[in-house]
């Protein structure tokens, strides 16, 4: 009795252990943050150029990839 005992709470363990490997694996994501999601460039005469600089970082724990399409 005490073999089958042992048996189930080693495999009991390895089911355990698994689903918490599978779990963290399966919440790894990438996480974009911005500083500022909103510019308010103000009143703008017509032919001015404006530049502005976004800021953004991954906060996650995977590879962030994006592309960029002009407007």
């Amino acid at each position: 009795m005490r073999i089958k005992n042992a048996r189930f709470t080693i495999m009991l363990a390895m089911v355990v252990a698994l689903f918490f490997v599978g779990a963290r694996e399966s919440s790894a994501a990438p996480k974009i943050q911005v500083d500022q999601a909103v510019y308010d460039a103000g009143s703008v005469v017509e032919g001015r150029e404006l530049s502005h600089e976004f800021v953004l970082r991954n906060e996650g724990d995977k590879t962030l990839s994006f592309k960029i399409k002009p407007c």
